[in-house]
């Protein structure tokens, strides 16, 4: 009988250690830990995810680490993690620790010993891909609730941030809290306490018109040195719309970025290059009104100059140069989900001395081909740091750097000597109005403006039930065709304009910048009605939302009419 006692007892014990969940190490003794989650949504579905731990020692064991981790399912989703002490030093992160667990274990190893009765707090700042996605109702997170740990913590405050303008939609009587964080609208749970190993999921369910979801699936950057040493840049973006439509798109360039100009699969997309202004922001808007559609891919090229003085410098006489610079350019708030970078430079250039920044230990690595002048990057935010550094060794650079002086004292001595020769020639003579070509231009303007109008009225008519769909994808798509045609026409009327006279230049880029105003507006103002058709959105932010997009579109028709009668009067 005892005999079989004891076997019963035995086979108990080993069923609770196979049924026991497969862990990164021991359970800590006597620790009291803290959590505090923060989600914030990023504008275009990515999820930035701040965790601070608060651990308090109670036990006679000093402690140099905490584990935590993530169902071992949504790693592939895990794109960036770092830790920082609150006395802002970096910790270094283990990943991985136990690869047969079905968690996905990260170890922080803390910057000294937390010994007995001390307290420690770290935050892990991480970016991942997959949380939020779009309902009929709108948009939802859905990831587990807080780091998954191997002993109980005493509580996991979590708060997600939705984007401004957002309002939840949640049951009367949920566990949820809704407020607000610095002008964010924000939703709470407290989990009391946050037991060993739950993988329990937050759910936020919103709507809003200030979300997007895209997929960034490729892009690819050439850095373009010429044998004279200037700096220019080729980037060629894919990616497709999973979600509502998006009507422009904003993207950060380098510093110092100058001549820029963007291409789609038809043709150029702007008349003339331009050159912001810091922050250097350029707004991408596709052709047509209604932007990037839902289920739609879009494709798109940028070029642009850089300033050779910032990015390259001389370190020696006799043709030694360090390129300092970015391999993408990643401010905006996207993940680049598959990204290709090349260096091209003249033959008989030699690269050195390749340095890339540190990158997160859960981050794909950087793969660098044999000769350092192609790079291939797999699922960067804008937390990565993708700064680098090479040298280059060409003696055509020296060359051409050397004789920048003199260029330059020279440029100042014909400047000087144009400035005397035009005082004493006295004012220069008036630039005759070039009527035929402003005839021209206002013509083709005015049949633009007015297909356009059309276009506007067909699709209220559409949603009104007015017009059938195919007869109104047939006659937009005879109007769209001769749009094309009129755009071409006035890139090239507005081209000889321009060289006219820098006055005719001023007006033209009034009418280019209002165009794009009206454009913009258009499209945001279809987006909008679409979510508050799709219910996304209450009454009354449609009204207000609206009537806003309304007034920018009829002070921008404004400028352009008023610009328009100034070059009719001067036509006559």
């Amino acid at each position: 009988m005892k005999s079989k006692l004891f076997l019963a007892i035995l086979l108990l014990m080993l069923a609770v250690g196979v049924a026991a969940p497969l862990h990164a190490k021991d359970p800590e003794p006597n620790l009291v830990i803290d959590i505090e989650r923060t989600v914030s949504a990023g504008q275009y579905g990515t999820a930035h995810i701040s965790d601070k731990f608060t651990v308090f020692n109670n036990g006679t064991t000093p402690l140099s680490s905490l584990d935590f981790g993530l169902p071992r399912v949504s790693r592939d989703n895990l794109y960036y993690a770092s830790a920082q002490d609150n006395e802002g030093r970096t910790l270094a992160l283990e990943v991985d620790v136990n690869k047969t667990s079905t968690f996905y274990w990260l170890r922080s190893q803390f910057a000294q010993q937390l010994e007995f009765n001390k307290t420690y707090t770290f935050t892990v700042s991480s970016v991942v891909d997959g949380p939020i996605t779009s309902v009929a109702t709108g948009f939802q997170y859905n990831f587990t609730a807080a780091p998954i740990l191997a002993s109980d913590a005493r509580m996991a405050n979590v708060t997600y941030l939705a984007p401004s303008g957002s309002s939840y939609k949640i049951a009367l009587n949920s566990s949820y809290v809704i407020g607000d964080v610095g002008g964010y609208p924000s939703l709470s749970r407290i989990y009391k306490p946050w037991k060993a190993y739950s993988n329990e999921t937050f759910f936020a369910p919103y709507v809003t018109v200030n979300q997007y979801l895209l997929d960034l699936n490729s892009v690819q950057r050439d850095i373009i040195i010429d044998n004279l040493g200037a700096l220019s840049i080729k980037e060629r973006y894919s990616m497709y719309n999973p979600s509502v439509g998006i009507s422009s798109l904003t993207i950060t360039l380098p510093e110092g970025a100058y001549n820029v100009m963007a291409y789609d699969q038809v043709a150029v997309m702007w008349a003339s290059p331009q050159n912001p202004s810091p922050p250097y922001v350029i707004q991408i808007q596709p052709r047509y009104s209604l932007g990037i559609r839902p289920g739609e891919n879009f494709t798109f090229i940028l070029t642009y100059d850089l300033p050779q003085s910032k990015y390259l410098k001389q370190l020696n006489w006799w043709g030694s140069y360090n390129l300092t610079f970015a391999l993408l350019q990643n401010k905006d708030d996207v993940l680049f989900k598959d990204a290709t970078v090349r260096i091209i430079a003249p033959d008989g250039v030699s690269i050195t001395n390749l340095k890339l920044a540190d990158q997160s230990p859960v981050s794909y690595p950087i793969q660098v081909s044999q000769d350092e002048r192609t790079f291939k990057l797999r699922g960067i935010s804008n937390a990565n740091n993708l700064g680098f550094g090479l040298t280059f060794n060409y003696l055509a650079f020296w060359s051409a750097m050397g004789i920048l002086p003199w260029i330059v004292g020279l440029e100042v001595v014909i400047v000087a000597f144009a400035l005397v020769m035009r005082l004493r020639r006295g004012p220069e003579l008036a630039v005759p109005v070039p009527v035929e070509k402003l005839r021209e231009f206002v013509g083709l303007y005015d049949e633009r403006l007015a297909l356009t109008r059309e276009l506007v009225v067909m699709e209220e008519e559409v949603g009104r039930g007015g017009l059938v769909k195919h007869e109104f994808r047939r006659r937009s798509k005879v109007m769209e065709l001769r749009l094309d045609e009129l755009n071409k026409s006035l890139m090239e009327v507005k081209a000889e304009l321009r060289a006219i006279s820098p006055r005719y230049e001023e007006l033209i880029r009034r009418i280019d910048r209002a165009e794009a105003e009206i454009e913009g507006s258009r499209a945001s103002l279809n987006q909008v009605r679409g979510q508050y058709r799709a219910g996304k959105t209450t009454r009354e932010t449609y009204d207000t939302v609206t009537n806003d997009i309304s007034k920018r579109i009829d002070r921008a028709e404004e400028t352009v009419e008023t610009t328009l009668i100034t070059l009719r009067e001067e036509a006559r």
